[in-house]
């Protein structure tokens, strides 16, 4: 009796990892529209759903990490300007979130979320940095 299970060529494990890939984002594009709808639509207080927030952060956040390190999105070379051009992007997005979610706060309750949203891009893309740089690293010595 065979313990290994069915015996998977690469073509049926790619197969596999795709399916479960698009379904894994499916998901998680579900989970957040759940969170904007019960937010915006409902209007229900952001305590009501924090622990799908958690999860799907957390899941996301994982998610990028093991991407990059290993090698399922290509970095390529690491140039200055691609990496202030991604940085601009994500806190525009996150500027731009924090002003249609913030519209009737005050000028200085304004200011403090967006030196959060400061904050927290600036983290995403140093943390993106220390992941990919060494898994880009492991690919290299697993290639030469």
């Amino acid at each position: 009796m065979r313990k290994t299970g069915f015996p998977l060529d690469e073509r049926n494990r790619a197969m596999i990892g795709k399916i479960c890939t698009i379904l894994y984002l499916i998901t998680i594009y579900f989970l957040m529209g759940d969170m904007l709808y019960r937010e915006f639509v409902l209007n229900q207080n952001p305590h009501q759903f924090e622990d799908i927030a958690a999860l799907v952060t957390a899941n996301v956040l994982g998610f990028i990490a093991l991407m990059l390190y290993f090698g399922g999105v290509t970095v390529g070379k690491f140039s200055f300007r691609n990496i202030i051009a991604g940085y601009f992007v994500f806190l525009a997005l996150g500027m731009t979130f924090t002003m249609i979610k913030y519209r009737d706060c005050l000028s200085s309750c304004f200011l403090d979320k967006t030196v959060i949203v400061f904050t927290i891009c600036t983290l995403m893309t140093a943390a993106a940095l220390v992941v990919a740089y060494p898994g880009k690293l492991r690919i290299d010595r697993e290639i030469e």
